[in-house]
């Protein structure tokens, strides 16, 4: 980290879907950090309740920050990690030119980058790449996953994702003297519709997941449980779950009656259990 002492903005930011990283946490760490490297610590601006998908001037304290800084109000910003700020490569890589241009820095705390240096600013882009890299290849490699599945005509059995039914298509003998149901998941024409829209609402209009649920709540739609009140684990679920569920087919009449869907007094399973519940049959 440079040493020479700055005036810094604290910026601080979290999601609603986020279990750690606090907005305490981020504040505690902006304030060791500046007394630590003799830093003025101006002021913290607190971005509640926002996706890092969103660009950071696009972010309504996002906009105060950058405004302040052309007003001269520090010479730069500070950051725990840098996903506070900037996640998408082409974003950080565009505002962080501008910072150059302008004679300010963007310091983070746990990647130890500092761009006031050549150096640090190589550091801070190889860590923007490497950081969508990973993502991309975790999309990358699901992807791939699920296309094997679906090539091979294998079906689903487990519980019922919101929005999908299944039926029985087949019975077999199992190792065990047995007998072995088999299912092929479809998406439900009841509830499907509300799956698409939450996922819409979310990549599209960008609502955090709070906002989700109230306006879930505010139209009227059924939770999972067949209650009016949404939970923000619920939509965890349905967003982490969807890209492995757009390949299956709508259920229409010339299908079989199911024999299983998301119902009331039927939960939406934790995020950790929807992988599992997607297990193939052979």
């Amino acid at each position: 980290m440079q040493e020479e002492p700055k005036r810094l903005l604290g910026y601080v930011r979290t999601s609603t879907d986020e279990q750690g990283n606090s907005l305490t946490d981020q504040d505690t760490a902006l304030h060791r950090f500046c007394d630590l490297y003799g830093h003025e610590l101006v002021d913290v601006i607190v971005e509640e309740d926002v996706s890092a998908s969103v660009p950071l001037e696009k972010r309504p304290r996002g906009r105060e920050l950058m405004d302040r800084l052309r007003d001269g109000g520090a010479d730069g910003i500070v950051i725990t990690e840098l996903d506070r700020a900037f996640r998408l490569t082409v974003d950080g890589i565009l505002q962080s030119d501008w910072f150059t241009d302008q004679g300010l820095v963007i310091c983070t705390i746990n990647e130890r980058v500092d761009t006031s240096t050549p150096d640090g600013w190589l550091s801070f882009a190889i860590k923007l790449v490497t950081g969508e890299w990973e993502r991309r290849k975790t999309r990358w490699r699901t992807r791939r996953t699920l296309a094997g599945l679906r090539e091979r005509g294998k079906l689903y059995s487990g519980t019922v994702p919101y929005g999908c039914v299944k039926t029985e298509c087949g019975r077999e003998p199992d190792d065990n003297g047995g007998v072995r149901i088999k299912y092929r998941l479809y998406r439900d024409p009841e509830t499907w519709g509300a799956r698409e829209m939450i996922v819409r609402m979310r990549e599209d209009e960008e609502l955090s997941l709070r906002a989700i649920c109230a306006e879930l709540q505010e139209r009227g739609v059924p939770a999972p449980s067949g209650g009016r009140l949404w939970h923000i684990s619920t939509l965890q679920g349905i967003l982490e779950s969807h890209d492995g569920l757009k390949h299956i087919p709508l259920r229409t009449d010339a299908h079989e009656a199911p024999v299983s869907a998301t119902a009331p007094g039927v939960a939406l399973p934790p995020a950790s259990m929807q992988s599992s519940e997607l297990r193939a049959v052979s």
